[in-house]
């Protein structure tokens, strides 16, 4: 999450996108965009920062984590991708991409 707010912050103040490992090509992307992509990802980790005790962050941490991935496209998903790898985590460490995709799909038949 801080590695979030770090390039909100940077892009906010610079009005351009940064390059970063996931996003070379930086040419037409509108930064206001960017920056949206990112908070988006970023808004349902603070509450994991208010639980009380490890096993209850590690559990919210991990339900945040999920939804995201479920509701971010695939240009978040390339920035969730790097910022776990930043710290030496893969997304297949955290969660089965199979099972979230499984609820995905069945979230979207019901939906119809």
């Amino acid at each position: 999450m801080s590695a979030g707010f770090a390039e909100i912050r940077t892009m906010s103040s610079t009005k351009t996108v940064i390059e970063t490992p996931d996003l070379v090509d930086v040419e037409g992307v509108d930064y206001l965009a960017r920056i949206k992509l990112i908070a988006e990802i970023c808004h349902q980790f603070p509450q994991v920062f208010l639980a009380k005790g490890r096993s209850e962050r590690e559990r919210f941490a991990l339900e945040a984590i999920k939804w995201r991935w479920m509701a971010t496209p695939s240009d978040g998903r390339l920035w969730i991708v790097r910022v776990l790898a930043e710290f030496d985590f893969r997304i297949e460490d955290v969660v089965n991409l199979q099972e979230l995709d499984d609820e995905l799909n069945r979230m979207l038949d019901s939906a119809d």
